[in-house]
């Protein structure tokens, strides 16, 4: 599995609380897709994420980061995705943003993320 390949090439820490997953844009989806096959990640970072409903977290124990800007092209599709993430109380952080589907968010975003999720450890 992708997993133990990961494992053999790298020390990486099997408690879930210790792992992460992200992505971008349409990489945000794989993000959450991987998330629920393998079950392994702690937390979940979406970054302009192209999401629907079928991405929802199966573990609601999963923590959601979600940075999104206020004229991205998915916006009203991030604002429904939150929205079903509140009625199935599942942990989320919403990092809003001026601006839309652009590099200079997506490396804001990141930044946040890396520093919310690994400066708590």
């Amino acid at each position: 599995t992708l997993d133990s390949i990961i494992r053999l090439r790298y020390r990486v820490s099997a408690r879930p609380d210790l792992r992460s997953v992200a992505g971008l844009s349409a990489g945000a989806k794989q993000a959450a897709n991987i998330s629920n096959l393998y079950g392994t990640f702690g937390t979940i970072g979406l970054f302009s994420p192209v999401l629907n409903h079928r991405q929802l977290p199966k573990d609601s124990h999963v923590r959601i980061w979600i940075g999104a800007g206020n004229g991205d092209l998915f916006h009203y599709n991030v604002i429904l995705y939150l929205k079903k993430l509140q009625h199935k109380h599942i942990t989320h952080t919403l990092c809003p943003s001026i601006g839309g589907h652009t590099w200079i968010n997506w490396r804001y975003y990141f930044t946040d993320y890396v520093q919310t999720i690994f400066l708590k450890h």
